[in-house]
């Protein structure tokens, strides 16, 4: 075997046990576990930071009333929150959200909306960046 034709099948040993490797660790949602972990290794690529600032989410009833209701955040990304709230949204549902600890305002859509106890851990993706407040 000539040195040109053994690093053509070491390369393309290599090549296999790399896409090996990925398929098995890197496939999205492979044994990744809720909120996107496995084994407690946090596979976002931007960090949610855990805050109990109170919030304030806006919207509008079925017949056009503008309603409130003061929550509490339990983490923040740039392109989401959780929030634990005292009622339920449908998914999709459109929300306004103010958080004024941190003098941040913006509009948010309902991505999950779980029961958590007697309270409901909602997950919102904000439509755009958030403004100050």
């Amino acid at each position: 075997m000539t040195i040109t034709e053994f690093t053509i099948v070491a390369g393309v040993c290599i090549f296999l046990i790399t896409a090996i490797v990925g398929i098995l660790f890197l496939k999205p949602g492979s044994g990744m576990g809720e909120g996107g972990t496995t084994g407690g290794r946090e596979l976002r690529k931007l960090g949610r930071f855990s805050n109990s600032d109170l919030v304030i989410l806006s919207w509008q009833e079925r017949d056009h009333s503008m309603r409130t209701l003061k929550c509490r955040l339990t983490d923040i990304s740039e392109y989401s929150a959780g929030v634990r709230a005292k009622r339920s949204w449908e998914l999709g549902a459109q929300v306004g959200i103010r958080i004024p600890a941190l003098r941040l305002a913006g509009a948010a859509h309902v991505r999950r909306c779980a029961t958590v106890r007697s309270k409901f851990d909602l997950g919102l993706e904000f439509r755009g960046p958030l403004y100050r407040d």
